[in-house]
């Protein structure tokens, strides 16, 4: 069999912190004309897993931390205020809030929210026996 023509696709994401890219999958295709004369096509997809580990999802954004391509089922962004940092579902931390809400964050903010957390029950446990606190 002698090969006619062949065809290399490549599927790749723009990093935009180290300024290069992510190949996410290719496809080749190979033309190859048989002994007997007729024209025969090989086609090969491959998927690779985003940095989530999902296959054969589009991604949404690229983690601030890890730097991979995340699928929009894992990615999200870290909701303290004036943080909004892109993370992965590896790279982010459930924190739940003083209202009673789990939100994501990121490791630096995390720490932050749980410090505060402390310290306003260890003032309200200290105050407590003078003051009556209504949540």
């Amino acid at each position: 069999m002698k090969p006619l023509r062949g065809e290399h696709k490549r599927k790749v994401v723009h990093d935009p912190w180290q300024f290069d890219e992510q190949q996410i999958g290719h496809r080749d295709v190979a033309h190859v004309l048989s002994d007997d004369g007729a024209i025969e096509s090989t086609e090969v997809e491959r998927a690779f897993a985003l940095g989530c580990g999902c296959l054969g999802k589009t991604p949404s954004g690229i983690c601030s931390v890890c730097v991979r391509p995340v699928c929009s089922d894992c990615f999200g962004f870290c909701e303290r205020d004036g943080c909004g940092r892109p993370l992965c579902r590896h790279h982010s931390l459930f924190v739940e809030t003083s209202n009673g809400v789990t939100a994501r964050h990121c490791q630096r903010c995390a720490e932050s929210t749980r410090r505060k957390l402390l310290a306003k029950s260890v003032v309200r446990s200290l105050l407590s026996p003078f003051i009556r606190f209504e949540d």
